[in-house]
């Protein structure tokens, strides 16, 4: 499953609605969520895989940071994600 998440919500409660194996692509305002030293974690200790979008990260002022255990995509990486999940879906 992934799960493309937009805004800037709560993000612990975002991950407790999820499971292992779910690919969270971060898009828009949800790009904090990579800076986030305890998302991350907590996202690598239920075995979510996380991805966020690099034009944003970019507009951010977040892509020169270190951010581990998050992978950047461009627009193809996230077509590419959508191709390869058999349900998607929105978290606003």
């Amino acid at each position: 499953m992934l799960l493309v998440v937009l805004g800037s919500g709560e993000g612990d409660a975002l991950l407790e609605m999820i499971g292992r194996g779910t690919l969270l692509l971060l898009v828009h305002g949800a790009c904090k969520f990579a800076a986030d030293e305890g998302f991350r974690e907590e996202a690598r200790r239920r075995g979510v895989k996380l991805f966020a979008l690099r034009e944003d990260l970019e507009e951010g002022g977040l892509l020169d940071q270190k951010i581990d255990c998050v992978e950047v995509v461009d627009y193809d990486g996230w077509v590419r994600l959508l191709e390869g999940c058999e349900s998607v879906f929105s978290w606003l």
